[in-house]
């Protein structure tokens, strides 16, 4: 007997191989597949505005740095469109910092073949001077930020402009399996089902997919032994569950040969030598070296 029920999904139309180019962006879940993707070597930007949840606050990585984006806090300097993970000593170097992620992003958008975007919570806070919705808080007082629910109407204008600007990338959405706990039970669940129908919506667009992310890890896998200790975050053996599913539907039979041997070589790298200067060590080394030239000819043959 089958005691579970299996989420069938579909080949992508248009597959990734090592000469495609990737971005991922948007909440954590984001991180963890993007991590995967440039382990095994494929040219990907992950997140280069760091880890943003809100729909409509993600959709300003794909915008054009405002004036009024930076501010100071203890010696630092922060952007209300970026994570809290940059930073800076001074508003210049900040400025300076913040225009070449966006260079580098839009460069990347230029080329790009694939886009990942992963929804995380429809809830945002919008800071009440600026009249817009942050990407990360920053720890400010609360009496700052107006905490509002975006509506699908809203996601949907803004993300259906940028996919038509950006008509030549093909864009996976999923929804981040990561239940934000602390907007409360029932919001949560709101907030996932404004997020699902946004991107319903936005499916009729010719060069938009959707990867079932979500529904893999909270229907398929529906199990408290796959998420870390805080009981919200997917672990380990979940994101490689994912990343199996993913794999199958975004990989050819060719690619999987290369990521399996890119796999290989991975962990002869993290091996350890213990005995450094013994003939064991240099047969050994010789084998990590045969490997990545191995490697490095598979990725160029499979472009």
């Amino acid at each position: 007997m089958e005691f579970r029920k299996k989420i069938k999904i579909e080949d992508a139309g248009d597959q990734i191989d090592y000469q495609s180019r990737l971005m991922s962006v948007g909440s954590c879940f984001s991180d963890n597949i993007g991590s995967k993707l440039a382990t095994n070597k494929f040219s990907i930007l992950q997140n280069p505005q760091g880890v943003i949840f809100n729909p409509i606050a993600l959709a300003n990585v794909f915008e054009s740095f405002f004036p009024k984006e930076v501010f100071a806090k203890s010696n630092k300097t922060y952007s209300w469109m970026n994570h809290s993970s940059i930073m800076e000593e001074g508003e210049k170097l900040m400025v300076t910092r913040i225009r070449q992620i966006k260079e580098n992003t839009f460069s990347e958008l230029a080329n790009a073949s694939h886009v990942f975007v992963t929804f995380g919570s429809a809830w945002g806070y919008k800071h009440k001077d600026l009249n817009r919705v942050v990407a990360n808080c920053h720890k400010m007082p609360q009496s700052d930020f107006s905490k509002e629910l975006s509506s699908v109407e809203e996601i949907v204008n803004i993300w259906k402009d940028l996919i038509t600007k950006y008509s030549h990338i093909n864009w996976i959405f999923t929804v981040s399996p990561v239940r934000h706990w602390k907007d409360g039970v029932r919001e949560n669940n709101v907030s996932k089902g404004v997020l699902h129908q946004s991107i319903h919506q936005l499916l009729e667009l010719e060069n938009v997919n959707y990867f079932p992310a979500y529904e893999l890890v909270m229907d398929e896998l529906r199990d408290y032994r796959f998420f870390k200790n805080d009981m919200l975050h997917p672990n380990d053996l979940a994101v490689d569950y994912v990343w199996e599913k993913f794999s199958d539907a975004y990989f050819s039979d060719k690619t999987k040969l290369v990521v399996s041997e890119v796999e290989k070589l991975n962990r002869m790298q993290a091996h350890k030598v213990m005995k450094v200067g013994t003939e064991e060590s240099k047969l050994f080394v010789e084998e990590v070296e045969k490997q990545r030239a191995k490697v490095d000819k598979l990725i160029l043959f499979n472009q």
